[in-house]
């Protein structure tokens, strides 16, 4: 069998693609570590940055959106969704763990 061109192309797409749909679980592994930290935790860590994890959330959104709305591409939906979930799951927890450790300084 003799590889055009245009054969190789087409596997190479196959392929990235099939790779591409590995990503959304590996997002979602990936901040497991830092989302499980944070519910163990009762203090907000001195190391991250709320506002930084409120602007990852919001470039997330508007990744979802652009998906959605102008590529229409599923598998973009999936792994952007993946990322805002992550995204969303960790600025909440930053979030609860900062007011649980406001609420032990002042209880009243």
């Amino acid at each position: 069998m003799i590889l055009t061109k245009s054969k190789t192309r087409k596997m190479m797409n196959e392929l990235i693609s099939l790779l591409y749909g590995f990503t959304a679980p590996l997002i979602l592994g990936g901040y497991l570590p830092q989302i499980i930290k944070l519910y163990r935790s009762n203090d907000i860590a001195s190391g991250v940055s709320l506002l930084m994890w409120f602007v990852w959330t919001l470039a997330a959104f508007i990744s979802v959106l652009y998906a959605v709305i102008v590529l229409n591409d599923l598998m973009l939906i999936l792994v952007s969704t993946a990322n805002l979930s992550g995204c969303c799951i960790i600025s909440v927890q930053i979030v609860l763990n900062k007011y649980r450790s406001t609420k032990k300084e002042y209880p009243y």
